[in-house]
């Protein structure tokens, strides 16, 4: 009997010990990754001089618009892309920028704890389960964030390189998460990166 009672103990513990586990990952799991996604040639960009410029419908008056310039100035800076003023340098940068709320659809759990158990010896035993859903939550809201940068070779009209970074926080506890330079960084992560290939960085510019 003592056999038998510890056994449906277990049975009934051993679900919630690997939900917690699980509850306990998810909570742990960054909320700042970034997508980025770049397209190229596979032509070299040498360091030279080079002129930024608003892409269409971009207010460069804003302040929003200035902080991401200066940001993706100091990226290029460090590929040996140095910004200059003027429309004359053999290479130019567009950058346009967005961002945006955006409604979240609910979660509905996918989870539930089973506890159950199986016939024991002696011709006695427990049978049957019982689920139990856990959690669900609303969607909430998310703050949307969009960094694309092309680099146009001037003579051609041609695009060299072209990339986009979004980054999707929730507006009620992440907004401060929000940061402009990281976007840049993470655009400019590994330049040029792998042509057509969608990527998901964190801050500290780790591949996930």
């Amino acid at each position: 009997t003592g056999i038998m009672t510890m056994m449906k103990n277990w049975i009934i513990l051993l679900p919630l010990v690997v939900l917690t586990g699980f509850v306990s990952s998810c909570a742990t799991q960054s909320t700042r990754s970034i997508e980025v996604t770049r397209f190229h040639l596979k032509q070299e960009i040498l360091p030279q001089e080079i002129n930024l410029e608003p892409a269409a419908n971009v207010d460069d008056t804003s302040l929003e618009y200035a902080s991401y310039a200066n940001a993706v100035s100091a990226e290029l800076a460090m590929l040996g892309l140095i910004v200059v003023d003027g429309d004359n340098s053999k290479i130019y940068a567009t950058v346009e920028i967005g961002r945006e709320i955006q409604q979240k659809a609910p979660k509905k759990s996918k989870f539930s704890i089973g506890i159950g158990g199986g016939s024991y010896g002696g011709g006695s035993g427990v049978s049957g389960g019982v689920n139990v859903p856990v959690g669900g939550s609303s969607g909430g809201e998310a703050l949307v964030t969009s960094l694309k940068v092309k680099l146009i070779r001037r003579d051609e009209n041609a695009v060299s390189w072209e990339g986009e970074a979004i980054r999707s926080v929730n507006t009620s506890t992440d907004a401060s998460n929000n940061s402009v330079e990281e976007v840049a960084a993470a655009l400019f992560h590994d330049f040029p990166g792998d042509s057509g290939k969608t990527i998901t960085l964190i801050p500290d510019n780790t591949s996930l």
